[in-house]
């Protein structure tokens, strides 16, 4: 019998066993169908339908080679499902699909009775135990006011299938909060761009901070994680990094060529239109909330992703309480002044943002925040820089990060403009010629040397 003969596909696209026909696939999971929900390299995922199971397996290296020199026209060699060309992909609903299939059983004593006392939140939500069942934590990459966020691994049957950064949340019994909070994590589930941090899967469970905590409910949020640290650990690599109040930032800056400061700006600017053309303003716009990624693909840049949206507004939503809003040095002042919201305000944070990757500062920042306050509400036009970074920068940065801070926000152009103009900058430099690529006692920056190990180690940006 020709191999895959004894299987087929139904109607709802699932994968038909004849009996006995997959026993070589797992023994303790008979099932007459069966799909792959996840294919990442030599790892899978099959779930079966009928007993509402999932398990993972991972491909011989024999098993492998077949696939790559069969490609286009392959199926899987464990139960002859064909593959997608992409060769790597996860069905829609995967990480609800083994949600389904986990038990909430793994709680253990004092989470079931804290589980107990709940008087606001349904028990019924709380799906404890799901992380530590299908993750792996590493460790912190970093924190701030609204959680922690941890580097983990996603694990099935002692079988590594990817890794991922995880935020946990720590909301207690309030299910207004719960609501609100979730309406917005959902609303930013939808969103799929390469410049904006892709939000996988949230969940509650019940947890504490500490063994000197009580256990409460938290909200976990898996997002896409992004491996070349933080724009602000970028911009001051060496320690310790900014420092608000002092004079000699620009100092311990990277000098970034023209190549990388567009190339970035154009990342930012193409992440917050998408964000705006969805009515959500993020609110929160810094150095250390654009995560850089650096693909598997030679010779590329680190691509600029938009990320910790714990302060974001959905336009018509109202305000949720989670709404800190801005830091203080890159605050709009008609926020400061108003409590006025809008895409403006983002545009302002983009253009200090600007402002730091060419000159190694930022315009106002103390290490009062009440001195920083009283800076951005006297703004009327900004202060030139005095350091050297000043003096060798085209003026078209200039240009850009006065109009993006200009005190009346309908002064500003929209992200999509920035976005517009950012490409035809990279545009312009591309036809210029070559020139060395100059920096400050930091190795050259350009892309083949991206990762080379001479590189200051980037740490992972803090998440305040």
């Amino acid at each position: 019998m020709a191999p895959g003969a004894n299987i087929g596909i139904n109607q709802a696209g699932w994968l038909q066993f004849e009996p006995g026909a997959h026993a070589h696939i797992m023994a303790q999971h008979s099932s007459d169908e069966m799909q792959i929900i996840l294919y990442r390299g030599r790892e899978l995922v099959l779930y079966d339908a009928h007993r509402q199971m999932a398990f993972a397996r991972r491909l011989t290296k024999e098993q492998a080679q077949v696939l790559v020199h069969n490609r286009r026209h392959s199926s899987c060699p464990l139960c002859k499902q064909a593959l997608s060309e992409s060769w790597a992909f996860v069905v829609e609903g995967y990480w609800e699909t083994i949600r389904k299939v986990f038990s909430t059983s793994a709680a253990g004593e004092e989470e079931t009775a804290a589980m107990a006392q709940l008087h606001s939140i349904a028990v019924g939500l709380l799906n404890t135990g799901y992380y530590a069942r299908f993750f792996r934590e590493e460790r912190m990459l970093g924190s701030g006011s609204f959680g922690a966020v941890y580097l983990c691994t996603h694990m099935m049957d002692e079988i590594e299938l990817g890794t991922f950064a995880v935020k946990k949340l720590a909301l207690g019994d309030d299910a207004n909060r719960l609501r609100q909070v979730v309406r917005e994590v959902k609303a930013l589930e939808k969103l799929r761009h390469m410049n904006v941090i892709d939000y996988k899967h949230s969940w509650l469970e019940i947890d504490r901070h500490s063994e000197l905590c009580p256990y409460v409910p938290f909200l976990y949020i898996l997002m896409e994680y992004c491996n070349y640290g933080s724009l602000e650990n970028f911009i001051w690599p060496r320690n310790p990094g900014f420092i608000r109040g002092r004079s000699d930032n620009s100092k311990r800056a990277r000098e970034l060529t023209d190549e990388l400061i567009w190339h970035f700006f154009h990342g930012m600017c193409s992440g917050l239109d998408h964000l705006h053309c969805r009515g959500i303003l993020h609110m929160d716009l810094k150095p250390s909330n654009i995560m850089l990624h650096v693909d598997e693909m030679p010779e590329t840049l680190p691509r600029p992703m938009l990320s910790d949206f714990g302060t974001c507004h959905i336009i018509g939503e109202g305000v949720s309480s989670e709404h800190g809003g801005y830091a203080m040095e890159f605050c709009p002042p008609e926020r400061l002044e108003t409590q006025e919201m809008g895409e403006k305000g983002d545009m302002w944070s983009a253009g200090l943002v600007l402002y730091a990757m060419c000159y190694g500062d930022l315009p106002y920042h103390s290490d009062d925040p009440m001195e920083c306050r009283r800076q951005v509400m006297s703004h009327k036009v900004l202060p030139e820089p005095s350091n050297i970074a000043w003096q060798q920068r085209d003026e078209r940065y200039w240009n850009v990060v006065c109009i993006l801070t200009s005190r009346q926000p309908v002064a500003r152009p929209s992200a999509r403009e920035c976005e517009v103009l950012a490409a035809q900058e990279l545009a312009r430099l591309a036809l210029a010629p070559k020139s060395p690529m100059k920096s400050l006692g930091s190795p050259s920056m350009h892309p083949q040397m991206i990762m080379d190990s001479s590189l200051p180690q980037l740490q992972d940006g803090e998440l305040n």
